[in-house]
């Protein structure tokens, strides 16, 4: 790789980055940033030949986010809980961003029957567990519980006015 192609990526990470600590977040913010991995990636939709396999834009954001999130919980000029509050709604931006980016890379997996079989029995196993629960004593002693504590609840507020 030649200069002018680091040049060109080191510039387009930098305003990137601007963006990042700049940009409202909003609904044009998330389209930049689905814009971003869109880019990135080899559909056929976009005009770019320029592909980065998924384990390196990955690699490079999970980078990003630890030089962010470092900076962010060095800084002295915000109370412990503004700080906290900061470095919280940047994980959950870059979480946000990791699935703008992986939904151009991770294909929808074609389930063999066997597969199929097995995630039906574990759904029907998991129905069947749900209807023992509510068929069990303790949660119609609850049900009827909180049927009761609802009629006395009306009752009282009728004669207590």
């Amino acid at each position: 790789m030649g200069s002018e192609v680091i040049t060109f990526r080191k510039t387009m990470l930098t305003k990137y980055l601007k963006k990042l600590v700049s940009s409202e977040w909003n609904l044009s913010y998330l389209k930049y940033l689905d814009w971003v991995g869109h880019i990135h990636t080899t559909t056929p939709l976009k005009k770019s030949s320029i592909n980065v396999e998924y384990i390196h834009i990955n690699a490079l954001m999970g980078y990003v986010a630890a030089v962010v999130v470092g900076a962010l919980q060095k800084c002295t000029e915000w109370d412990d809980d503004t700080r906290d509050n900061i470095v919280n709604a940047y994980n959950k931006f870059f979480w946000v961003q990791n699935d703008l980016f992986s939904r151009y890379y991770v294909k929808e997996r074609v389930l063999s029957d066997k597969e199929k079989e097995a995630v039906k029995r574990e759904k029907e196993e998991q129905a069947n567990a749900v209807r023992k629960e509510l068929r069990s004593e303790s949660t119609l002693n609850a049900v009827v519980g909180v049927a009761a504590g609802l009629v006395l609840g009306v009752v009282g507020a009728k004669y207590l006015r």
